[in-house]
């Protein structure tokens, strides 16, 4: 009988002996369970809730794919002749802005696209690799446009004996603007004209030195001379305005009261460019690295 059962039941109007009895009955059945639970030795004992935690699970080790590696960016710089070049094709990549190649090493013909036919006036002769002229002596070839643009005229020269003024390259249609004319001067100074527009070089080309680049350049807006890849002396100029005029090479101008002469001497690898050559090309030309600074950041006279 449960607790409430027990309740009920004596709560129940029920005869005073019987409900006596029934009392003692009960009193007497509490007492005896009482004993027999804490008495027996396989009592269930009272045990206090216990409270389980929850056990750490080790991280199970899970493979992780092999993520590739982006590699650094990488400049983006733009190939030029500043980089590691190859001089042929560098050089190559610029044939077609020839107006007259001369390398005058087995003959005196034009190699450029134009196939120009040069005429010697007196002995030039191929030996060597190179073009000999005696001092008497210079080449003409039809007349080469050169006016109101930029160009470039780059040529390899070994003079000999005193240099008195040796002509170089010219082109001649009279008057102020319009008498092109490269040659050494002074006795011995580069010299880059057109006439009442001129460059002289501060520095002098010797016969010790044995084999010089020359590079003369104008470009567009000022004229430059530059000598075994350095350029040495620029002005601001005028464009070259002559229209017409052969184009003559180791011929000087025989002027009054200039000294010169025909150039004495060894000549190789004339170019002459429709283009302004960078300092780059000029320097491959002049078989130095394309990457070589250069010496001075300005020549010692620009004006």
């Amino acid at each position: 009988m449960s607790t409430n059962e027990a309740k009920i039941f004596l709560a129940q109007k029920l005869p005073s002996s019987r409900w006596r009895w029934l009392a003692a009955l009960a009193a007497l059945a509490i007492v005896v369970t009482a004993v027999w639970i804490y008495a027996s030795p396989e009592a269930p004992a009272v045990i206090p809730p216990v409270v389980i935690q929850p056990v750490p699970q080790r991280a199970e080790k899970v493979a992780v794919p092999d993520i590739p590696v982006a590699p650094a960016p990488v400049p983006n710089v733009t190939p030029s002749v500043e980089t590691t070049v190859d001089p042929r094709k560098a050089i190559t990549a610029i044939a077609n802005h020839l107006l007259l190649y001369l390398p005058l090493s087995t003959s005196l013909d034009d190699h450029s696209s134009h196939h120009l036919e040069s005429e010697s006036t007196g002995s030039v002769t191929v030996h060597d690799g190179a073009a000999y002229f005696p001092g008497d002596s210079f080449l003409t070839l039809p007349h080469i446009a050169l006016e109101n643009r930029p160009f470039a005229v780059a040529v390899w020269i070994k003079p000999e004996g005193d240099i008195v003024g040796y002509g170089i390259v010219e082109q001649v249609e009279g008057g102020p603007g319009k008498h092109q004319h490269i040659l050494m001067r002074d006795p011995d100074k580069p010299y880059f004209g057109f006439y009442l527009n001129d460059l002289r070089s501060p520095l002098s080309i010797r016969s010790e030195m044995g084999w010089t680049h020359l590079a003369f350049i104008f470009t567009g807006t000022h004229q430059q001379i530059w000598i075994n890849g350095m350029m040495v002396v620029e002005r601001n100029s005028d464009p070259y305005q002559g229209v017409k005029g052969e184009t003559r090479v180791g011929k000087a101008p025989m002027w009054n009261n200039v000294p010169s002469a025909c150039f004495k001497g060894a000549m190789r690898d004339l170019r002459i460019y429709d283009m302004a050559l960078s300092p780059q090309q000029i320097r491959l030309l002049a078989g130095l690295d394309a990457g070589e600074p250069q010496k001075n950041k300005k020549p010692d006279d620009t004006f």
